[in-house]
């Protein structure tokens, strides 16, 4: 559903997915202020960093939904998961069709006021032969 596709990259040669290695690096520094020192609760903080790593600076949130994503405060407590793959799965194919169906109206409305805009000026245009 989602279209991702696997990129082959050797874990002996971590300089060839640089972003990649990036992200892992500032995730880790996110996951070191929030985890036992016994080291096992990280996993369950793992949600919590990426969604703050997603919606910092300009983020996709933002440039999907047009404003800035309010962190929560739940995501000062201990995480609780209480779905699953196929809820998460169910949930995502619902919020991406609505997020879509926003953009495809925004697009809409766009079009329709350049049309408006440029037969307002098109109007006033005079062609007169010979004029270049």
């Amino acid at each position: 559903m989602l279209r991702i596709e696997k990129i082959q990259a050797s874990a002996l040669h971590s300089e060839s997915n640089g972003s990649l290695e990036r992200s892992h690096r500032v995730l880790t520094e996110y996951l070191r202020n929030y985890v036992r020192e016994d080291q096992t609760n990280w996993d369950e903080w793992v949600p919590y960093a990426v969604y703050v790593y997603n919606t910092t600076a300009y983020t996709p949130f933002e440039l999907v939904y047009g404003f800035k994503s309010e962190v929560l405060s739940a995501l000062r407590e201990i995480p609780n998961i209480q779905y699953n793959y196929g809820d998460y799965l169910a949930e995502l194919r619902g919020r991406l069709q609505s997020a879509h169906e926003v953009a495809r109206q925004k697009i809409i409305l766009s079009k329709e006021e350049v049309r408006s805009t440029m037969t307002k000026i098109l109007r006033h245009l005079k062609f007169k032969p010979g004029r270049r």
